[in-house]
């Protein structure tokens, strides 16, 4: 947990994850994913549950996959842990998004929260595409209270296009 969370020693835990055969790895792995929400959340260790979701075995992918789906909230309040929600849709099996985006999607405020934001956005717009069209709609009409400031945002602009031309205007 202390090398994957300290700048030099988190590097060579992504490299061991690139590089290193899943039996190798597997102390390493668990490490990680006993840690995951806390690494998640910390702005070295973000990018070792990063390469653990790009390079793990479909097991540990499918258990950080579940871990972050129950610790949505929690990561996702953290500016580190939006790239980590990025890359958990990103390579999460196609069964898992639409529980991942009904997770983002719990909190109205996290999920306005994260369209405002630089990784955030992108998780929004995902989260949208993998919903169902009935919750997809809910969730617009969640974030469609905060047009108005998603407008005004840097990245929020993206969502606000995106709601505009659900909207079909």
């Amino acid at each position: 947990r202390k090398v994957a969370m300290h700048r030099y020693g988190g590097r060579i835990v992504q490299q061991l994850l690139r590089k290193c055969e899943a039996s190798q790895l597997r102390g390493l792995a668990e490490a990680v994913l006993q840690n995951a929400v806390e690494l998640s959340c910390h702005t070295f260790g973000s990018y070792a549950v990063q390469h653990l979701l790009e390079f793990g075995t479909a097991e540990q992918k499918y258990s950080l996959v579940r871990t972050i789906e129950r610790n949505m909230e929690s990561i996702a309040r953290s500016t580190p842990g939006g790239g980590v929600i990025v890359a958990a849709f990103s390579q999460a099996a196609a069964e898992d998004l639409v529980w991942m985006a009904r997770a983002a999607i719990q909190d109205p405020a996290v999920f306005s929260y994260l369209a405002h934001g630089r990784f955030g956005h992108a998780v929004v717009l995902q989260a949208l595409a993998a919903l169902p069209k009935q919750e997809r709609s809910r969730a617009c009409q969640g974030l469609m209270k905060s047009l108005v400031e998603l407008r005004a945002s840097r990245y929020g602009r993206r969502v606000a296009a995106y709601l505009d031309a659900a909207a079909g205007r």
